[in-house]
């Protein structure tokens, strides 16, 4: 019997089948690749061949043209002219056949020919032969070689086309020589190197303007339009074309017209970026002409569409990302100038703005024309916002100049809430009374965010916030709140509820980001606003609390933990919330978020809390300390500056204090947080003294860092110290009793400063600001020029606010600009120095985007708790008790009845007394660590100390590392009083335990 294949033997077969059906394939597929590759070699090798056959054929082909062409007309002299038939029959088909390969002298010398025999060219050739010849004759002059070489070539070339089309008269109106002679008259006017430029530009405009402007301009005239789309093509039209066809072409019908056309031309492949940034330039203009005209003339114009078209080109134009190489630096720099016109305060009353029937005054009162207009600047914004050539054209002072002029020009604001009121279906007033209802502070519009509204209403908003936002820079809070200069309080309350449902919901609703940069872009700009308006209502306020909560209906179930994990990691949801719109969740709930933060930054860099502060614990005080603080009582501040300092970062974590008296020896004590709440309070205490030159103070007592301080290494150090120690303070909760300027508490919040922060800074030099600028005289009477002067060690020395700002008089036109001048000098560049340094040390501890969840009177909260009077009641209720003492005994009683008649100011020196910090945290006595204590000391008294007799003689001591005050048993409520009040005031009896 034959034997059985075994199994492993099946499989060796197949394997070897399977390889071999693998090798097949391979092979075939490489065969299959080298037949192609033969192909593509065979191929590329033809073409090449054929290429040199032209070639060879062309330069034959010239060859003869310029043997011929001498053989003819090489001896030709001025007595001895060629004939008409030569000219005719020879001549031009040589030039139109030839005319590139027979060099420029040949070229001038036939051009001057024909030039001598036109009327027999008319005459005698075919009319597509006459164009053909006008056409070469224009080329000439674009010829960038020719220009260049001979110049007077591209005057004949001129001289010829403009004869040419003199005696025939639709010559001019072909497209192929209106064509070559606009993109002729484009290269010209860009030369500026050319000596002709001139001559041959007034040579050529009649040629590209023709007869097409003396006849009426139908509504369907195409040829009108694509003649026209030509024509804005040419650089700088307004100074070129005559002024008959610019008065065409500037009628906002015509214009609308050709920028249409322009659009619909756009995607063809004739089209370049260049292209559109001249045919936008010229639109600019000619509307900017147009604007001016109505109104000298006093008439309203139709123009707020035409300015749409012009957005509409940008944003084409803005696509063409693969072309920015085309676009030469000379035209990107000659595009910003049309920029600029549209920063004029008159282009843009020119286009939407209307005379007042009672003045001679100028107003934008159509809330439609304001949308319009608010919509095409959007788009061009926008459009230069995207990676692309316009974005180097807009910079970004010539956007915020468009938001200025639309700012404060008269009405457009107002007539653009207006519109915005209308489209959405919003309240563009409130009242106090409506504001405090709750339905009423949610804009129905915004429920969901932006998702309901549409898209180019949207697009006003967005314009309207960011203009709005910089119009508030400089707005002054007298104009703001008393005169009313932009809107009345009512309407300002209407915007703070649209903005704050826009924002609050829009997060609330995307809680994993938004879906797209359009979107996320809106909210920014709406965020933006919200805080300046949010600002304002600090200061002074003009709204209810609940106008800023009331849309945000999630922010009881927020949980701190949660929120403050998200903050760290994205801007998105909740964390997107508490950045862009902070003032929606209470101060409570803020204060809890920002406690968070620094329990999950302390939990990263696995640092225990400091003892005392109000995250510690009672096992805190035997935790391992990141350093050990020796301090001298005599030098505190010297010796706080050679220890925490080096310190850096690690001065979050946990510091031991440790103090040494005067005999040199160590003071007995365990630092169980009042030893460092004693240190932190004497280094602020001597540190921002103002006799030692670091900090000045304003009229209300407000610190802030003086400019001096920059002027030697050692006193930037030690505001770099102080910035830590505020730092440390807001780390762990510890209330110190510091008062911030509030232009300073704005710097540190990076909150932006205006002309009213100046206040906070020197009363007298806010109101000579004022004064500059509501002076109803001539500013130039006042003798100031753009330079400050101020006494440096006895010195006065004299700075310049601008570049050459001493030969630069102060005048009416420009006293806004010298006074945010001589604000910034004053907020900003002369305390430069000395704030970096601050910021530099309060940065070490705190990171600054924590603070951007509070304002700058939130910021005093967090720093002093206020000026809230300290709550007995709250002190009394988590108050312990030891050494016999409960919540009933007499003595216990009578301490708080004293504390209750204390005045506020006593209460806290009770508190220091006890605690070494004058207030308590600012979430109440529960988060003082450790707990208040009451220790009870026995002393002896006569039995009669009741009735009058000598009571206990003890003073009250403390033990501040423990915050506990040792009260001896008074018998009498009054020996109480006394004896507190008196330790309290000498700090007598006072020890560590």
């Amino acid at each position: 019997m034959p034997r059985t294949e075994t199994t492993e033997g099946k499989f060796k077969s197949r394997t070897a089948l399977g390889d071999a059906r693998a090798r097949i394939i391979h092979d075939a597929r490489d065969a299959r690749l080298e037949r192609a590759r033969v192909r593509a070699l065979t191929a590329a090798v033809c073409a090449c061949q054929r290429l040199r056959r032209r070639g060879v054929a062309k330069r034959d082909a010239g060859r003869r043209a310029v043997e011929e062409f001498d053989g003819k007309f090489g001896a030709v002299s001025v007595e001895a002219l060629p004939s008409d038939d030569d000219v005719c029959d020879v001549m031009i088909p040589i030039l139109l056949a030839h005319g590139d390969d027979i060099g420029t002298e040949r070229l001038f010398r036939a051009l001057a020919i024909v030039l001598t025999r036109v009327d027999a060219v008319v005459e005698r050739c075919a009319p597509g032969v006459v164009a053909l010849a006008a056409t070469l004759a224009v080329k000439t002059c674009g010829d960038a070689r020719v220009r260049k070489d001979l110049p007077s070539l591209a005057m004949c070339g001129v001289k010829l086309a403009c004869a040419l089309c003199e005696r025939v008269d639709w010559l001019s109106l072909d497209a192929r020589v209106h064509r070559a002679a606009c993109e002729a008259l484009t290269e010209i006017v860009s030369d500026v190197k050319f000596a002709h430029r001139a001559a041959v530009t007034q040579a050529l405009a009649p040629l590209v303007v023709s007869r097409r402007f003396e006849d009426e301009i139908g509504d369907d005239d195409a040829a009108f339009d694509m003649f026209a789309v030509r024509l804005m093509r040419v650089p700088d039209i307004s100074r070129t074309l005559p002024a008959k066809a610019l008065q065409v072409l500037e009628q906002p019908k015509a214009l609308r017209r050709v920028l249409r056309a322009s659009l619909e031309a756009f995607d063809s492949k004739e089209n370049v970026i260049a292209h559109a940034l001249n045919t936008i330039e010229n639109a600019v203009t000619l509307l900017y002409g147009h604007c001016q005209k109505c109104i000298k003339g006093r008439e309203s114009s139709d123009n707020a569409h035409t300015v749409l078209l012009i957005a509409d080109l940008c944003a084409a134009a803005s696509r063409k990302r693969e072309t920015q190489r085309d676009v030469s630096a000379g035209v990107r720099d000659k595009a910003r100038t049309w920029t600029g016109v549209l920063n004029e305060p008159s282009f843009v009353l020119g286009l939407i703005g209307e005379r007042q029937t009672d003045s001679s005054k100028w107003c934008v009162c159509s809330p439609t024309n304001a949308g319009i207009l608010a919509k095409a600047y959007d788009a061009i914004l926008e459009s230069a916002q995207e990676p692309s050539f316009l974005s180097r054209v807009f910079s970004t002072d010539s956007s915020m100049s468009i938001y200025s002029v639309c700012a404060f020009t008269p009405g457009f604001l107002n007539a653009l809430w207006k519109y915005l009121g209308e489209q959405l279906s919003i309240a563009t007033a409130l009242t106090l009374s409506d504001v405090e209802q709750p339905d009423m502070c949610i804009a129905k519009a915004f429920l969901h965010g932006a998702e309901q509204a549409q898209a180019d209403v949207l697009s006003c908003f967005r314009f309207f916030c960011a203009t709005y936002a910089h119009a508030l820079v400089v707005l002054r809070d007298a104009q703001f709140f008393d005169e009313q200069t932009l809107f009345s309080l009512d309407e300002q309350r209407a915007i703070v509820v649209a903005v704050n449902t826009l924002v609050v919901r829009s997060h609330t609703t995307h809680k994993s980001g938004f879906a797209d940069d359009w979107t996320k872009s809106l909210v920014k700009s709406a965020s933006i606003l919200l805080r300046s308006l949010a600002t304002r209502d600090s200061r002074r306020a003009f709204c209810s609390s609940i106008v800023w909560t009331a849309p945000n209906s999630e922010q009881n179930a927020l949980i701190p933990e949660i929120v403050a994990t998200r903050f760290q990691q994205s801007d998105a949801g909740d964390a997107g919330l508490l950045q862009d719109a902070p003032s929606s969740l209470k101060f409570a709930t803020r204060v809890k978020i920002f406690r968070e933060l620094i329990v999950q930054d302390r939990v990263r860099a696995k640092f225990r809390p400091q003892a005392g502060g109000i995250d510690a614990g009672h096992n805190d005080i035997y935790a391992r300390a990141v350093a050990e603080i020796l301090i001298r009582r005599e030098s505190v501040l010297e010796d706080a500056l050679a220890t925490i300092l080096p310190l850096g970062s690690k001065a979050r974590g946990r510091m031991l204090v440790k103090y040494v008296n005067i005999a040199g020896e160590e003071e007995a004590g365990i630092d169980a947080g009042g030893l460092f709440k004693e240190l932190l309070s004497e280094v602020m205490e001597l540190g921002l003294d103002p006799n030692r030159g670091l900090f000045e103070t304003n009229g209300t007592s407000g610190i802030f860092p003086s400019p001096r301080a920059s002027d030697t290494q050692e006193s930037l150090l030690l505001l770099e110290l102080m910035g830590m120690m505020v730092g440390k303070a807001l780390y762990e909760g510890i209330l110190q009793d510091i008062n911030l300027a509030p232009f300073f508490a704005a710097k540190i919040l990076g909150v932006p400063r205006t002309i009213d922060d100046i206040s906070s800074l020197d009363e007298e030099l806010h109101r000579g600001c004022v004064q500059i600028l509501e002076y109803d005289g001539n500013v130039a009477d006042l003798c100031l020029d753009f330079t400050v002067s101020e006494e440096v060690y006895g010195q006065i020395v004299t700075k310049e606010l601008i570049r050459d700002g001493e030969n630069i008089e102060v005048n009416n036109e420009n006293r806004r600009v010298y006074v945010h001048a001589l604000a910034d000098y004053y907020l900003n560049r002369r305390l430069a120095v000395p704030m970096r340094a601050f910021m530099t040390g309060l940065t070490k501890i705190i990171n600054k985007r924590w603070l951007s969840l509070f304002t700058v009177k939130e910021l005093q909260l967090l720093l002093n708790g206020g000026e809230a009077p300290m709550d007995v009641d709250d002190w009394e209720k988590h108050t312990l008790y030891s050494g016999g003492y409960t919540a009933r005994s007499t003595v216990v009683r009578n301490f708080w009845r004293t504390m209750r008649k204390f005045s506020p100011s006593q209460r806290r020196d009770v508190l220091k007394f006890v605690t070494s910090s004058p207030r308590p945290p600012l979430q109440g006595f529960k988060h003082l660590n450790p707990p208040f204590v009451i220790h009870k000391v026995n002393c002896a008294a006569s039995p009669f100390a009741y009735f009058g007799a000598a009571d206990v003689s003890r003073l009250p001591s403390a033990s501040t590392c423990f915050n506990m005050l040792k009260l001896p048993n008074y018998r009498r409520l009054a020996t109480l009083e006394k004896s507190v009040k008196y330790a309290v005031e000498s700090r007598a009896g006072f020890e560590l335990s």
